[in-house]
């Protein structure tokens, strides 16, 4: 029941700010995951997919594990802060200065 209380409340506090507090925890927090190196191309084209099917996307959505049912609009704001989040730690000047 509590879930049913704090998730709403938790999603639409996350929401208004537009930032993923650090540290929240996760589902996955201990899972080991390996970097893997590679073409940025291909990783963005694969982001592009990802989004586009989601976007036609018209079927049950799962329920997020701490803010709870959210709807498709829900989740896509979800997604944007999440990714976010993810490339806020992407360290850009080391990209710049690739050959």
């Amino acid at each position: 029941m509590e879930k049913n209380i704090s998730g709403p409340f938790a999603f639409y506090r996350t929401a208004r700010t537009g930032v993923i507090p650090a540290g929240i925890g996760s589902p996955f927090k201990d899972t080991t995951i390996e970097r893997i190196e590679g073409d940025e191309k291909t990783a963005l084209e694969q982001l592009r997919k990802t989004l586009n099917d989601f976007e036609k996307f018209e079927g049950m959505l799962s329920t997020h594990f701490r803010f709870g049912p959210l709807s498709k609009q829900k989740w896509i704001h979800f997604h944007a802060m999440h990714l976010a989040n993810h490339l806020g730690h992407a360290k850009l000047d080391e990209i710049a200065k690739e050959p």
